[in-house]
C-alpha cells in the first residue's frame, strides 16, 4: 500500500467535500440532512433508492398511493432552499412506486 503525503484531517475533509459536493453549495450531505426528517416521517412510505447528480438528489419511493406520494412531495418542497416535484408514479396492486427529484432553490 502506497503512502499518501499529507495531513490526515485535511485530506479526509478535502474527500468529504468531493463525495459530497462543495460544502459551500449545499451538496449531497447537505441535501440528505434537509431531506431525512421528512422521509424518515413518512412512515407508510419506503425508500428504495437514492441517486445524486449535477446538485439534483432523486428519491424512488414506494406509498400506499398517489396521494401519500404527492405529500411527500408538498412536504419536501415545504423545506426551506428545496424543490421538489414528482418525475414519475407507477400504479401497482400494493401501492404506488414514485420518483422524487429535489434540487437546492436557486438564488
Amino acid at each position: 500500500m502506497d503512502a499518501v503525503a499529507g495531513e490526515p484531517r485535511t485530506l479526509m475533509e478535502s474527500a468529504l467535500k468531493r463525495f459530497s459536493g462543495a460544502a459551500d453549495s449545499g451538496g449531497l450531505l447537505h441535501v440528505l440532512g434537509d431531506v431525512a426528517p421528512v422521509v424518515g416521517g413518512t412512515t407508510r412510505s419506503v425508500l428504495k433508492s437514492i441517486e445524486y447528480h449535477n446538485g439534483t438528489l432523486e428519491l424512488g419511493v414506494h406509498t400506499p398511493d398517489v396521494p401519500t406520494l404527492d405529500l411527500m412531495r408538498e412536504r419536501l418542497g415545504n423545506v426551506p432552499g428545496l424543490k421538489a416535484e414528482v418525475t414519475a408514479a407507477n400504479s401497482l396492486d400494493n401501492g404506488v412506486d414514485g420518483r422524487l427529484r429535489i434540487a437546492g432553490a436557486k438564488p
